[in-house]
């Protein structure tokens, strides 16, 4: 983990001084963040959604790219799934029938309205339902 530092420009060579804490969230089974509102799309996901990113190799390798996050797609079949030893369900096994995502969407749309946390005006962004 980047663990951002304070320096001391004041010294030459500049020292690092202390360390800021760093704090990660707590995740659900699909490695997304427990906290925080969700929008009604995330909360019928068909990927994972991070605030950070892994380098890949040949540049720094293993470290955080601070200002980028990650999307890992689910497999759309449980073979998929299973053939790649990723825990999360798959799309097939998470909406079996047509339109479950949508009702899905919908239905967290509709408690945002309730919840008093999206204007009811606005759901037909989500829902298409006016």
């Amino acid at each position: 983990m980047t663990r951002p530092a304070f320096i001391n420009f004041d010294v030459m060579p500049p020292a690092k001084v202390v360390a800021y804490p760093v704090f990660l969230p707590k995740t659900d089974v699909d490695g997304r963040a427990v906290a925080g509102l969700r929008l009604p799309t995330l909360e019928a996901p068909i990927a994972t959604h991070t605030g950070w990113n892994l380098r890949k190799a040949g540049f720094a390798e293993g470290e955080l790219c601070g200002n980028n996050g990650s999307m890992l797609p689910f497999a759309a079949t449980r073979e998929e799934r299973l053939k790649s030893n990723d825990t999360r369900l798959s799309l097939a096994e998470r909406y079996p029938q047509p339109g479950d995502r949508a009702a899905a969407v919908a239905r967290a749309a509709r408690q945002l309205v309730q919840d008093r946390l999206l204007l009811e005006e606005d759901m037909k962004l989500f829902t298409g339902i006016d």
